[in-house]
């Protein structure tokens, strides 16, 4: 495997969320923190109950459930935690935590047309995502030092009503995605030195389109059951590789344009939602993500002189159970509760730094308060218990010819959650 191979194929596992740096908060590199409102309740049950326009997110059939034009925007404050234990690595420092506290935001607005029937909105969102920085003298140097891949995700949809219980409604996912991802190289016999260290950098950026289309099913006036689709997109990541030495200076062939397919997976969603009574509503969901998409990374030099080469990410596929409640105390205040389990789709045997995810286990807390008719806002917080997932992967060193480095370690990990969001009637 060549050195741009060995950088841009492990990278590309990485992403991140609209505009800024954050690290993925669900499992495997998918963004979950796209309503303040679903979160609450650890998003059981979203699918089928239209709180605000955030719902947009996870079934856009689900805004005719809604009783009037609404604008809805919304911020997360990502607290990420993980530190890295050596289990026999090269030497260097444990890299520290690699996440910086990040808000990330989002932006949703729905409205009828000339009657509730038909419905329209459009939604800024980040579905996929990661960011991480261990520094260049970590002993997991060779496998990363730096990630960051930034998606940004419009959707334009349109809905209707078949008949009081049957809504259809679906768009285009238009998808833009940065990437800036670095690691080390070794160049130097005894290998290992951080001195001697070549450091490799690519700079790519692509554009794509999929769709996401759902359905949400009125039983009666306490249930409802939702279903929604969001289709795979393949990202053809093209940029720059560069090669530089521990002085800056550039190494004979690079930088170089090369390209790489990242294949992101699509995504079925089911929720329910049971009203009890006027203040107690039950909440469930299943999801299914086909990871199994995202099996290798093949990159290529677009000006022939290094060769292409396959890097194995064997991603399995996952899934995320949720259950949760809305207890709504008055005409002003409505509280969530809810526990969501998400398992991840990395393995041991191909697990990377840049994505050192485990199983996760969600604990949400929320709260909505209604300022007036037209005004209300949301509050969730969340803490994710992240099961420690070990990590062993072989890098290839410049020189000499032959030299490989291993990286062995146990990562540990934790996320806690603040977001709040405000919604408009017009």
């Amino acid at each position: 495997m060549n050195i741009r191979s060995k950088f841009f194929a492990t990278a590309a596992a990485c992403a991140l969320a609209l505009g800024m740096s954050a690290s993925a908060q669900a499992a495997g590199f998918y963004i979950q923190e796209q309503s303040v409102a679903g979160q609450g309740a650890a998003f059981a049950g979203v699918q089928a109950n239209a709180q605000d326009a955030s719902v947009l997110f996870n079934n856009p059939a689900a805004i005719t459930s809604l009783d009037g034009p609404v604008a809805t925007v919304g911020v997360s404050l990502l607290l990420p935690y993980s530190s890295m234990k050596n289990t026999g690595s090269t030497t260097g420092n444990d890299g520290g935590n690699p996440f910086d506290p990040t808000p990330v935001p989002s932006l949703y607005f729905a409205t009828p047309l000339k009657n509730d029937r038909y419905w329209v909105g459009v939604s800024l969102t980040a579905p996929f995502g990661l960011s991480n920085d261990y520094g260049n003298t970590w002993f997991g140097r060779y496998d990363s030092t730096k990630s960051e891949l930034q998606t940004y995700d419009i959707s334009p949809v349109f809905s209707m009503k078949i008949n009081d219980h049957l809504s259809i409604g679906g768009g285009p996912d238009i998808q833009f995605a940065n990437a800036t991802l670095e690691s080390a190289v070794n160049a130097a016999a005894p290998p290992g030195s951080p001195a001697t260290d070549l450091h490799s950098k690519l700079d790519g950026d692509s554009v794509t389109a999929g769709y996401n289309i759902g359905l949400l099913w009125k039983i009666n006036n306490n249930d409802k059951v939702g279903l929604h689709y969001r289709s795979a997109i393949t990202q053809n990541l093209g940029g720059t590789a560069s090669l530089t030495n521990a002085a800056g200076g550039a190494i004979a062939t690079y930088p170089y344009a090369a390209h790489a397919k990242l294949k992101l997976p699509d995504i079925v969603e089911l929720g329910g939602s049971h009203k009890v009574n006027d203040k107690l509503t039950l909440l469930g969901s299943f999801d299914w993500f086909g990871w199994q998409n995202f099996d290798n990374i093949t990159v290529t030099d677009d000006t022939g002189v290094h060769a292409a080469s396959v890097t194995t990410e064997a991603y399995r596929n996952s899934f995320a159970v949720a259950l949760g409640a809305t207890w709504k105390q008055n005409d002003r205040w409505t509280y969530r509760g809810g526990f969501q389990f998400d398992r991840t789709p990395t393995t041991n045997f191909a697990r990377t730094t840049r994505v050192a995810d485990g199983d996760r286990y969600w604990l949400s807390l929320g709260a909505g308060y209604k300022l007036n008719a037209a005004t209300s806002i949301d509050l969730a917080a969340t803490h994710i218990f992240v099961r420690d997932g070990n990590i062993s992967r072989t890098a290839p060193g410049a020189a000499p010819p032959g030299t490989s480095l291993t990286t062995s370690a146990k990562a540990s990990s934790h996320i806690d959650l603040i977001s709040a969001s405000v919604s408009y009637k017009f």
